[in-house]
């Protein structure tokens, strides 16, 4: 019920953003679909088929995570492997995480990390006035989250990895 909350409050920012920014087409991919059939999404899946710039990628065929990066600009996300994905292909990422949301395995820090309502929609301005810019602003963020994969120091990396992890475990 938890995950239900998060991602109607997550649609539901969506729908408003979408609201507030006609310029821009809104793609709403998931990891499943079976929520389109769940009743208690019943009343913001209208507001989504109402939008006119509103889309709900459900073909898995066609929107493979590899085409949606090619056919977006940017990402809206809430934490998961495809806002890293657009993140790594030189593609900026707003990360949706709500302040009652403490978890988080990844420190995407706070220029990628929007708490509220009003943080999206002020990243969303800053990518639509300098999209170029605010991408190169999270180049510090990639180097810091991802590495080059070099196979002559790749156990060496691992290995640096495992110690710091171990370490902070003890």
């Amino acid at each position: 019920i938890n995950n239900w909350k998060n991602n109607l409050l997550f649609y539901k920012n969506i729908v408003l953003l979408a609201k507030k920014n006609k310029d821009i087409l809104f793609l709403i991919k998931s990891k499943n679909y079976e929520w389109l059939e769940i009743p208690y999404f019943y009343e913001i899946l209208d507001e989504i088929k109402a939008s006119t710039n509103i889309e709900i990628l459900s073909d898995y065929k066609d929107w493979t995570s590899s085409n949606c990066i090619k056919n977006v600009d940017f990402g809206v996300v809430m934490m998961s492997s495809l806002g890293d994905e657009i993140l790594v292909h030189d593609k900026p990422i707003i990360v949706f995480k709500r302040e009652d949301h403490k978890f988080s395995s990844v420190d995407y820090g706070p220029i990628i990390l929007s708490h509220s309502f009003d943080d999206l929609l002020l990243n969303i301005e800053k990518i639509k006035l300098d999209i170029n810019g605010y991408n190169k602003s999270l180049d510090l963020i990639r180097k810091k989250l991802f590495t080059e994969y070099k196979p002559k120091n790749f156990h060496l990396l691992l290995q640096e990895i495992y110690n710091e992890k171990n370490h902070n475990i003890n």
